[in-house]
């Protein structure tokens, strides 16, 4: 955030209270959210013999388990369901 602020020339609170104001969330809510939509669409698209660890890895996620976890808060499922309806 401090890199995007001193680029735009403005605090990272300003930076953080205008993209709150005109999308609805913080600029890490925004990021975590692009990186689990992401994540969805490389479930749905894998190959036969991809597996959850390798994509969700691919993503910078490392810890499986709480990985599982915001994915199913998020979407209703979990990420083996959702990959198993890709192939």
């Amino acid at each position: 955030m401090t890199e995007i602020a001193s680029a735009l020339d403005i605090s990272v609170r300003n930076l953080t209270l205008n993209f709150k104001k005109f999308r609805g969330c913080t600029p890490g809510q925004f990021i975590r959210e692009q990186r689990l939509q992401a994540t969805r669409k490389a479930l749905l698209e894998a190959d036969q013999d991809q597996t959850v660890s390798q994509i969700a890895a691919s993503f910078s996620y490392i810890h499986m388990g709480e990985f599982a976890k915001i994915y199913r808060n998020r979407f209703g499922e979990l990420p083996s369901e959702t990959l198993n309806r890709s192939k």
